[in-house]
This record gives structure tokens, C-alpha cells and sequence, in this order.
């Protein structure tokens, strides 16, 4: 992004969140944005047309504060950040990218999918994400990932995270659907042997997170994603079919309030990311919704080689409806063998959907490229094509971008 783009944008920015930031120096250095709301919450008033009818009922105007009231102020100022720049019209986009999970060669992935695209553009992306799942997650495994989520904070950037655990029903891999025949409330029923494995996962998770807590890093927390689907265990009942949205409203909630009052992890930001529905066996992008008090940020998953069914099912607008804070949790290619598009992929094609369609999107964030047997799906923004237009677009935030857009973090002091 240029510089006259990140000046005109503060700028802009400064005055739609006068309701905090009048006693802010305002120059192009300054988190004028961050500091905005980052202490107290605000409550947006929708009209009627902002309604959504979910799977929950009547949309209520949503809090812009944090759903965790304990909440840290660097978790705070993130939150009050991302808010800032949902409402710019797609004028600032922070870009991200995914390095891999804790044990599929993490540091292979950060050289290749990061480093590698700092060197080629000259710039690293705003957002640093990896997956704490697949693999039980281990002090050592965690330790090791976490360094890399800290570097970033430190250099100024956000941090997400997102976790495929293991099936608690079977103790089998996360796209293990079965339940070994138990009812899916087996999980919720405590001193259930599923209740037990499914703490036991949470309790080890808990622990990674704490250790970035305990080093001052925000986390957006996107857990249990693509919940509207049925490839992974947590929304499939013994008989193949979708749980209610009761049951999931309640699985999300015991996670939430185990990390928030149990374990005190102040420092996360929850994310909400169903998958795209594009396909009519998917439920509705909202139909899983936990609840405004349980999330602060949603986002969509979506793999296509355009970006022309992004709304699909309404998936975005029923998002964009719940007026929080809205990003591409996940966004690349086709990534089937027969329609994968093997590095051809247009990058800059997500910016220009984000500027003309879809102006609620206030970040994205690429996959890491991964290889099973001779098959390689190229998703990284480096494997694919156009991706120095994509990081110096005027309206694409990246990692230099941000000391104008986010207070400095704690972790950098």
C-alpha cells in the first residue's frame, strides 16, 4: 500500500471514531484507529433492514466490545481496530497468511509461505496464521509454534489460530465423522469418556494459548471453523446427520467459558468461520451462530478460483448482518485435484471482489501450500500468480502498514 493511501485512510478513519480519539495525535504513525474503543464497549443501532433472521432468532444490534468483559486492552484495541476498518468500505485490507500446522513442517512453512514472500515483495503480511490441531498438541510442538506467533507481534503484526482436534468420540483423526455410536451430547455429558478426551484436547490447547497470553500476544481464536459443513466430527450426529444448533451453540459456549473463567485466557478474540455455502447440502453461513456474547469477529472460508460465489447461499450477507467485525478467515483456490489450478491462481483478483462486492471484508488470509503423496495444492499467496501487485495494492495493509492502523502491541515493549 502507498503512503499517501495509509495517511488518507487514518485520516478518514480518525473521524469516524471521534467517539474516543479527540485527545489523539493524528499523523500517520499513530494507532488513532486502536485506541478508539479499546476500553469501553459501544453499542451499534441497526435498522430493521440490518435484521437477520438465523437460526437463533432475531438479530439484536451486536456489542463492539469484547465478548470476554475481562478482556485485555491489547485484545481490546485489536478488536477496536478491526471495527474501525469494517466500516471503510474496503479501503484497508489487512492481508494474511497460514504457515502450517504444529506438526506439518512449521518451519519449512514459515520459510516458504512467509519469509519467502517478504523477500520476493519486499513485504510480510499483516496477519501470521497456523493450526495448533491435527496432531495432539504437546508443550514441545506448541512451544515451538508459538515462537514464531511472537516474532510476529513483535514485528507489530496479528496473530490467528485455528484448530482441527482430534475426533473425541473414536479418538481418530478430525475428519473422522463417526460417534462411535453415542449420541453427539455425549461430548457435553461430563464424566462421559468423550467429555473427558474433549477436555483433556482443551486443557492442552489452554496451555499454548496461556503461554502467548503470558507473553502479551493477542489471539484471534477461530476454533470448531467450517461448522456448516460436514467433513469434520463437531457437527455430525451417530446418524450422519447435522447436529442442532443447540448442540453446537453449546459445545462452542463450554470451550468459551473454559478459556475465559476457567483457564482466564483474556487474550483471545473469538472468530466465527463457517464455510461458503456452495453447495445446497451446506447449512446457511449463520445457522450455527453462537450467540453475539460468544463471538467478536466472523469470518468465511472459501475455495473457488473466483471469487464470483463468495455470497452464495447469502453467505456473506448473513454475516455481514451480524455486524461484527468480517474477514476471509480462509481464501485461495480450488483445492480438488481436477479443479486445483497449480499456482495459476490470480491473487489480486480477492481485493478488487473485497473493493467493487463485499466491503464489510476487513482481512484475508491464504492457506499454506501441503502435499500428499504426488499430489501438491499450491494455495500460498507466493505460489500463486500476482502476488507483488497483490502486497503493494493501495487498499492491501501489510505487515508495514501497521503502527498506522493498530496501537503498538505489548509484546513489542
Amino acid at each position: 500500500m502507498n503512503t499517501s493511501g495509509v495517511l488518507s485512510l487514518v485520516a478518514a478513519l480518525a473521524l469516524m471514531c471521534a467517539c474516543g480519539a479527540a485527545d489523539t495525535e493524528h499523523h500517520s504513525l499513530m494507532p488513532v484507529v486502536a485506541t478508539a474503543a479499546a476500553d469501553a464497549p459501544v453499542t451499534l443501532q441497526l435498522s430493521e433492514n440490518d435484521m437477520s433472521q438465523g437460526s437463533m432468532g432475531p438479530r439484536q444490534p451486536a456489542s463492539v466490545g469484547p465478548a470476554n468483559p475481562n478482556a485485555t486492552a491489547d485484545a481490546k484495541a485489536v478488536l477496536a481496530g478491526f471495527t474501525a476498518l469494517r466500516h471503510n468500505g474496503g479501503q484497508q485490507v489487512l492481508s494474511g497468511q497460514n504457515i502450517g500446522h504444529i506438526e506439518y513442517k512449521l518451519a519449512e512453512g514459515f520459510e516458504k509461505f512467509y519469509r519467502a514472500l517478504e523477500t520476493s515483495t519486499g513485504s510480510a503480511p499483516s496477519i501470521l496464521a497456523l493450526d495448533y490441531g491435527y496432531e495432539p498438541p504437546t508443550t514441545v510442538n506448541m512451544r515451538r509454534a508459538n515462537q514464531y506467533l511472537l516474532d510476529h507481534c513483535q514485528r507489530g503484526g496479528i496473530i490467528s489460530i485455528s484448530l482441527h482436534p482430534k475426533n473425541p468420540f473414536t479418538g481418530n483423526n478430525v475428519d473422522d465423522r463417526q460417534t462411535g455410536g453415542k449420541p453427539f451430547s455425549d461430548i457435553l455429558t461430563k464424566g462421559s469418556e468423550t467429555h473427558q478426551r474433549w477436555m483433556a484436547t482443551l486443557a492442552a490447547v489452554a496451555d499454548g494459548l496461556e503461554e502467548l497470553r503470558d507473553t502479551n500476544v493477542t489471539v484471534l481464536w477461530r476454533p470448531l471453523h467450517e461448522m456448516n459443513g460436514k467433513w469434520f466430527w463437531w457437527t455430525v450426529n451417530a446418524d450422519g446427520d447435522f447436529v442442532t444448533p443447540e448442540e453446537f451453540t453449546a459445545l462452542w459456549r463450554e470451550m468459551f467459558v473454559y478459556f475465559t473463567e476457567t483457564r482466564d485466557l483474556d487474550n483471545l478474540l473469538w472468530v466465527y468461520a463457517p464455510n461458503v455455502q456452495v453447495d445446497p447440502d451446506l447449512m446457511p453461513s449463520d445457522f450455527y451462530y453462537p450467540g453475539d456474547d460468544y463471538v467478536d469477529i466472523v469470518g468465511l472460508d472459501y475455495y473457488r478460483n473466483s471469487l464470483d460465489e463468495l455470497n452464495a447461499g447469502g453467505s456473506y450477507d448473513r454475516l455481514a448482518a451480524i455486524d461484527k467485525p468480517m474477514g476471509l478467515a480462509e481464501v485461495g483456490p480450488a483445492n480438488w485435484a481436477k479443479a486445483h489450478p497449480n499456482g495459476r491462481y490470480d491473487t489480486t483478483q480477492v481485493i478488487r471482489a473485497i473493493e467493487t462486492d463485499y466491503p464489510k471484508i476487513s482481512f484475508f488470509t491464504f492457506w499454506h501450500g501441503w502435499q500428499t503423496g504426488f499430489r501438491r495444492a499450491r494455495s500460498a499467496i507466493i505460489e500463486n500468480q500476482n502476488a507483488d501487485e497483490l502486497m503493494s495494492h493501495e487498499n492491501v495493509a501489510t505487515l508495514g502498514d501497521m503502527p498506522a492502523l493498530f496501537r503498538p502491541h505489548s509484546c513489542q515493549q
